[in-house]
């Protein structure tokens, strides 16, 4: 680390556990990276995202992983570098959240957005919360026990990052078991229609 660059010090201060430093780094990027978000975000995913929240996620994974030793920063050029990183990342991440199946941001200007006013109108009835409970059992069974457990993750709402962390697994390990659950979900669905 540079000595001399008043962002290491932060840094070191942060490290070392100054909470106001952490408020001085925060300070001092984040109208920054609000820019870079903003650049980055389509008109369509800026209704939904706002860009200073995809700021607060970068810097609580970046706070996460400095507190957990996993990142390394030589000075603030190679800071501003990786927060840039995980700006784009984190951006690009919200885009396939939501372009994935029914959160598809594009299906919602093709139909102006019926499907979403339909299924929020109301609670499931009775029968539709069975019919759920029996798809959920008949999906259940025979799945390995790591595609249960994630299963399980996804239902009590974890997001997959969350869920990939729980289980100690690569997001992309969580998202094909996700994959591989919708499929078999839509298979389900369909022996049962």
């Amino acid at each position: 680390m540079d000595d001399s660059d008043p962002v290491t010090e932060l840094i070191r201060r942060w490290r070392a556990g100054d909470p106001a430093a952490f408020d001085r780094i925060f300070a001092h990027y984040a109208r920054s990276l609000a820019r870079v978000a903003e650049h980055h975000l389509s008109r369509r995913l800026a209704r939904r995202v706002h860009r200073d929240d995809i700021v607060q996620s970068v810097f609580r994974t970046f706070f996460r992983r400095g507190r957990e030793g996993t990142l390394r920063v030589h000075d603030s050029a190679h800071l501003w570098q990786l927060l840039v990183r995980m700006t784009v990342f984190k951006v690009r991440a919200k885009w396939r959240e939501h372009t994935a199946d029914r959160r598809d941001l594009r299906a919602e200007e093709a139909d102006g957005g019926a499907w979403l006013a339909e299924a929020a109108a109301g609670e499931p009835g009775p029968e539709e919360a069975a019919a759920l409970v029996d798809l959920m059992e008949a999906m259940v069974r025979g799945l390995e026990p790591l595609h249960a457990r994630v299963l399980e993750l996804l239902v009590e709402g974890q997001s997959l990052a969350e869920a990939a962390k729980t289980l100690g697994k690569t997001r992309q390990c969580v998202y094909r078991v996700r994959d591989l659950l919708e499929a078999r979900l839509r298979q389900a669905a369909g022996d049962a229609g």
